[in-house]
């Protein structure tokens, strides 16, 4: 049965610790292995972002704290479900203490957070990380542009029109696909498109959410840094550049890099950012060498054309595993430790602290994690090694939960022939398997 809350279960891989880690590390913090770390999640909703850290590190601690009691006994009942001990859920707002455990984090997280909420519940927000932030330790905060909110904010408002017109309300969807044909031009027409895109939803928590304050980088800093945190830049290295493709070197920040930035925001348009904070009087070394990403392991990047095709080669020979970046390093000399800098930063490769737990092949029995399962029978997302939420039709995820390792491949896929012709079951189970699915 699909369970309902306030807000939809997802994970989100820009706010993974164990890329966030590298981001850091890349601009000279040096910060605590995300394995066996404190992490904490401000507005953890049902979990959905959380569970899978605890299933991934049993030896990290976790802790969430959302206001929607609903969705806390959620994330309490999958971790339970999960076998996942380290993952306590805590009802409440951060302006009220967070969890009832004390103490400094080494990780915190507020994805979805920070622009839909009121004023006072921002500034709340950012006092908690100061309090609870350690000296290596280093936070996600999330918000939308207001660069590229400019010409969007206009159309939310012209679709709530649309909306009260109709006497008795329009269904939002519906609202969109009346503003698409009345657009002036095809650039607001691509914007209609991508909230469409995003779904009823999430545009009830984003787009239309009751608060959508967009921020410039500029202020976002400047509120951060009378809180006492400092901005390092973008959680993930490739999303410091814009996405007509200029770069930003992140390793050595130099002159105004909050300017350099915002410029970027005005030319891409852009939406949204994932800013990384540590506290003021963290040390950091400011230009780091090469060599830091020496203990990283390296997948292709977010960018269709990767700049250094030789590289992004042999990242196409690991997958869907990791190429070990000193593995690399020895293999092809000191140089590559540059190239594989510059990789992470134009989008050639990206970069984690850990490897993901992928398989070439499909077990003879498969069997999921028990929070996986969990999320199955629950009708709700799975999140695959790389921490990305994957949804499935209803049938799918019931041949998913019985993926316990008590079934053979045979007798699975003699129940998807019967339940879910359409379903090219070998196929199918490959790309699970190397989405890191299957223990």
């Amino acid at each position: 049965m699909n369970e309902t809350w306030t807000y939809p279960a997802m994970s989100h891989p820009s706010a993974d610790p164990a890329v966030n880690a590298v981001a850091a590390r890349l601009v000279g913090l040096a910060t605590a292995d995300p394995s066996r770390a404190r992490v904490l999640e401000l507005g953890c909703g049902s979990g959905h972002h959380l569970l899978p850290l605890a299933a991934r590190w049993p030896e990290a601690e976790f802790e969430g704290v959302d206001r929607d009691g609903a969705a806390v006994e959620l994330a309490r009942g999958l971790a339970a479900e999960g076998g996942l001990a380290n993952a306590r859920f805590h009802e409440g707002g951060f302006e009220d203490g967070g969890p009832a455990e004390g103490g400094e984090f080494d990780f915190i997280i507020a994805h979805g957070v920070f622009s839909w909420v009121p004023d006072e519940a921002k500034l709340a927000l950012l006092r908690r990380i100061a309090e609870r932030l350690g000296p290596r330790g280093v936070a996600v905060v999330s918000f939308n542009v207001a660069a590229g909110w400019r010409r969007r904010l206009p159309l939310v408002e012209k679709a709530r029109a649309i909306q009260a017109a109709g006497g008795d309300g329009v269904e939002l969807m519906r609202a969109l696909e009346i503003l698409r044909d009345v657009c002036e031009s095809d650039d607001e027409r691509l914007i209609v498109d991508d909230m469409r895109a995003k779904g009823a939803a999430v545009l009830a928590h984003d787009d239309f959410a009751p608060v959508n304050d967009p921020f410039s980088l500029k202020d976002f800093v400047a509120l951060a840094a009378h809180h006492g945190l400092r901005w390092l830049g973008e959680g993930v290295p490739a999303d410091n550049r814009a996405e007509g493709g200029a770069v930003v070197d992140g390793a050595a920040f130099a002159g105004d890099p909050v300017g350099m930035h915002e410029a970027l925001d005005e030319a891409g348009d852009r939406t949204f950012r994932s800013a990384l904070l540590c506290r003021a009087d963290a040390e950091v070394a400011g230009r780091v060498p090469a060599s830091a990403v020496a203990d990283c392991f390296l997948s292709a990047g977010p960018a269709a054309d990767g700049r250094d095709a030789a590289l992004a080669g042999e990242l196409a020979a690991a997958a869907p595993g990791d190429a070990h970046a000193g593995e690399l390093i020895q293999r092809h000399g000191p140089a590559m430790a540059t190239r594989i800098v510059k990789a992470l930063y134009d989008g050639t490769a990206a970069a984690r602290t850990h490897a993901a737990d992928v398989r070439r092949a499909v077990p003879e029995a498969p069997r999921m994690d028990g929070l996986r399962l969990a999320c199955a029978r629950r009708g709700l997302p799975v999140v695959d090694a790389r921490h990305r939420p994957c949804e499935f039709p209803r049938a799918h995820l019931e041949l998913l939960a019985m993926m316990d390792g008590s079934r053979r491949l045979d007798g699975l896929s003699a129940i998807a022939r019967e339940r879910c012709p359409e379903l090219a079951f070998g196929a199918w189970m490959r790309h699970l398997a190397q989405r890191g699915f299957f223990l």
